[in-house]
């Protein structure tokens, strides 16, 4: 079954912030250093064993679906940001995504691991952990996170968390070859003709679409769908004919294929949206875009749109 937003990105980490964590350049280019600081060993073996003591109450507190106790471990101008463009700012803003995370997941099962891979210190008030989370009841999906912890009136707080994904191996262009040919769809908002065919040595799917909208207006768009070597799982690069550019991150999700994207409209609104496709069958799919929101506002969920094969 899909999950509403993959669950906030993935069934199990959603706002793994906690000890969540991502990537984050500034930190990340101090820990290389982090060799070189000195530091009495003892103070730092503790203050880690404060630091893992924190994931462990982490995992229960997201498991018991505690809000208070989650935000109450960050501090009040905490950040946070996910793989996909959606961030938040502050505690207040952090509780209220996690609140809507919850209100998706419904009485799902949620039993949170986080594997902690590093921790690296920066002086004595500043430490930058790395992982992975994952949800033991929903297996299948993995986080990988960073998270900077600074000391803060004797307590270890997460000032900064980043996230991706960590998608499912072993991916390849093959999966989608049921994508390859031509393709037609109409609805009430206007109809679409899609053109997929293999480019650059079989490597990639180029898709072109020539959008008609029910007023007339008309879209000539390209995606570009092919192995992203940074991760080695699929990803897609879109350009829109208004000079809006995005990228979305594949992964399967039962029958479906659920797609995570961020996009720039040509005005520069900042589009982010979650779309599934289920193949029906060998002349037709199954589209829809759902979890939309531009530059931080909500809109309403598209229609799920059938797209049958015509050559």
């Amino acid at each position: 079954m899909i999950r509403k937003m993959v669950l906030l990105t993935s069934a199990t980490l959603a706002f793994s912030l906690a000890v969540l964590p991502g990537i984050w350049s500034g930190p990340a280019a101090l820990a290389a250093d982090s060799a070189d600081v000195s530091g009495a060993a003892g103070s730092q073996s503790s203050a880690e064993s404060e630091i893992r003591t924190q994931a462990s109450a982490y995992e229960k507190a997201f498991e018991e679906r505690d809000l208070d106790k989650i935000v109450s471990m960050w501090i009040p101008e905490g950040s946070y940001t996910g793989p996909f463009g959606k961030s938040a700012e502050g505690v207040a803003a952090i509780k209220e995504v996690y609140k809507d995370f919850f209100d998706t997941t419904g009485d799902a099962k949620i039993s949170l691991k986080i594997d902690i891979e590093s921790i690296k210190f920066i002086g004595d008030g500043t430490a930058i952990e790395r992982g992975t989370i994952s949800n033991t009841a929903n297996p299948g999906k993995a986080t990988r996170y960073t998270v900077v912890h600074v000391k803060r009136d004797g307590q270890w707080k997460i000032a900064n968390a980043v996230e991706h994904i960590v998608h499912e191996p072993k991916q390849t262009v093959d999966d989608l070859g049921w994508l390859l040919g031509k393709w037609k769809a109409a609805g009430k908002d206007g109809q679409v003709d899609i053109d997929a065919e293999l480019a650059a040595n079989k490597k990639f799917i180029v898709l072109k679409f020539m959008a008609k909208t029910s007023d007339g207006i008309q879209h000539r768009d390209i995606q570009v769908v092919g192995v992203d070597p940074a991760t080695g799982s699929v990803a897609s690069w879109m350009f829109d004919s208004d000079g809006g550019v995005g990228k979305g991150y594949w992964f399967k999700d039962g029958k479906s294929w659920v797609v995570e994207t961020v996009r720039n409209d040509g005005d520069g609104s900042r589009i982010v949206s979650t779309q599934v496709i289920t193949p029906s069958g060998p002349e037709a799919y199954l589209w829809k875009a759902v979890d939309q929101a531009v530059d931080g506002i909500a809109i309403p969920d598209k229609s799920e749109l059938k797209i049958e094969k015509i050559q």
